[in-house]
């Protein structure tokens, strides 16, 4: 499975972040969404088919860094976060390689201390699924095999506890989150303040989507989210907090 790369190194130094990226070519930031507002479009239509310019905007959009907090007098219309719900349904992709490269994406169009609003609200579909574990009507987890690339259609209503949003989109979510948390994405650049609210803002989210973890017949998906209860307490580390206090579930 393709994993998250952050930046690091020379190569992050040179970086520049989304706001400096989009002031210095305006006209970018009108063209790249309208071109991904269409990819997206033609990616959620029937056929899932991938436009010519979805892997390149994401993969530009991966090789920025983390904007600092917005400010009152900032451009709003240049604002990199208005990428994020584009992307954000990118990773609902059926494609393993979208989900992964939208996730990538994400993490530098989320400003620091905006980063725990962002993993609830990531996280927040998942609560809600079809049926419960063990219920009658059949197994409906055709598909679920092949590193998380499953279709909710096979498993809706058939008790078998399916994510409500699919199974593609459950894996997606916990790619983005691990992005969000991971070395060079936005709560590492975070204070300790904004950062200690990211990590609570994911336990909470966690715990309420633990049934992934524990109940759900998609390993891939199951192993993102243990890949982002690790990551929170990877943070807490960065503060000194690597005790077991915060209260991950």
């Amino acid at each position: 499975m393709e994993e998250y790369e952050p930046l690091t190194g020379g190569a992050a130094r040179r970086a520049v972040t989304g706001d400096e990226f989009f002031h210095r070519f305006p006209r970018l930031h009108p063209f790249l969404l309208a071109e991904l507002t269409a990819a997206t479009a033609l990616l959620e239509g029937p056929t899932g088919e991938v436009h010519p310019s979805l892997y390149p905007i994401l993969a530009l959009l991966s090789r920025l860094r983390p904007s600092a907090a917005t400010r009152d007098g900032d451009n709003r219309n240049l604002a990199p976060a208005a990428f994020v719900p584009l992307v954000r349904r990118c990773a609902r992709g059926r494609p393993l390689a979208i989900r992964a490269a939208a996730a990538r994406a994400l993490a530098p169009l989320v400003a620091p201390d905006k980063v725990p609003s962002a993993v609830t609200s990531t996280l927040g579909n998942l609560v809600a699924r079809f049926g419960t574990p063990g219920g009658g009507g059949g197994s409906g987890r055709g598909g679920s095999r092949g590193g998380g690339d499953s279709n909710s259609s096979g498993a809706r209503g058939k008790g078998d506890g399916a994510p409500r949003v699919g199974y593609n989109a459950a894996h997606g979510a916990l790619l983005c989150v691990k992005a969000l948390l991971g070395p060079g994405g936005p709560a590492a650049a975070a204070d300790p303040t904004s950062r200690a609210a990211a990590v609570d803002a994911t336990a909470g989210a966690l715990a309420a989507c633990a049934w992934i973890a524990t109940e759900s017949p998609v390993a891939a998906a199951a192993a993102e989210w243990l890949a982002c209860a690790e990551a929170a307490l990877a943070l807490t580390a960065m503060d000194g907090g690597a005790d077991g206090r915060v209260g991950l579930p």
